[in-house]
């Protein structure tokens, strides 16, 4: 076999030996060799690392249809954002807007998660892309949350649940304001930690909110349930596959997408 090591995730965009949006590496092994591959994993700062081995006929395949999966789906939710944000100003519906604004900011989460936002926006920056996983999934629930209130009519419906999603607004603000003047007061289990709390509290007051809702509107508040309860199920598998409670190769893509 041929020697190598394995690029660190520390390693700046240009400096590796693969310009990828992944951390790989190509091994040369010769016919009928015997080998040993050890991984090691940072605990302290990431849940799991995924780790796969394919031939590099499959390798290029996969990243072939992945490219093409990925360039769909991004201009498919910018184009969605982009006209619902249109659509809101012309008819001047605050729902437009907020879900306009939910789509835009889901697409450059995944963006970021899926490691685009390394290769393009700061390949010199490594340590950006751990601080930015963990700190956009606040805009993500706050844009969500922003879009199922302006949905139901919450401020003008429910004034009591108005008040509880401004506490939770207000729960996002603090979080923020800690995170970006303190990022590395936190271990990588502290940070999980406030981003699953406050995942826990968006679902459920939503929920509470939904199950309200249909005393008054049954079919509009079954038709967010629903669309609801994909994105749940996602968000549960997401986190399952990143603890690798579910192993990586189970799945094609990031389970939000």
């Amino acid at each position: 076999m041929k020697n190598c090591i394995l690029p660190e995730q520390s390693t700046i965009f240009y400096s590796r030996n693969h310009e990828n949006r992944r951390f790989y590496e190509y091994i040369h092994l010769k016919p009928s060799s015997n080998f040993f591959l050890i991984k090691i994993d940072d605990r302290g700062r990431q849940t799991a690392l995924s780790f796969r081995l394919m031939t590099e006929r499959e390798f290029k395949h996969n990243e072939d249809s992945e490219n093409l999966f990925y360039n769909l789906y991004f201009g498919g939710l910018i184009f969605i954002g982009v006209f619902s944000l249109i659509i809101g100003y012309i008819l001047r519906f605050t729902v437009f807007y907020t879900y306009g604004l939910y789509a835009l900011v889901m697409a450059f989460f995944m963006f970021i998660n899926i490691g685009f936002g390394f290769k393009y926006l700061h390949p010199q920056q490594p340590e950006v892309k751990r601080f930015l996983d963990v700190i956009m999934v606040i805009p993500l629930l706050a844009s969500f949350l922003f879009f199922s209130t302006s949905y139901f009519n919450l401020k003008k419906e429910n004034p009591l649940h108005y008040r509880f999603v401004l506490f939770i607004f207000g729960l996002y603000g603090l979080a923020l304001i800690f995170l970006g003047i303190y990022p590395a007061r936190l271990s990588m289990i502290q940070y999980i930690f406030l981003n699953y709390f406050l995942i826990t509290a968006t679902y459920v007051i939503l929920t509470i909110i939904a199950l309200k809702a249909l005393v008054r509107n049954r079919v509009k508040a079954l038709f967010f349930l629903s669309a609801f309860a994909v994105l749940a199920i996602s968000g549960v598998l997401f986190a399952m596959i990143d603890a690798s409670i579910i192993p990586h190769d189970w799945v094609f893509t990031n389970p939000l997408l």
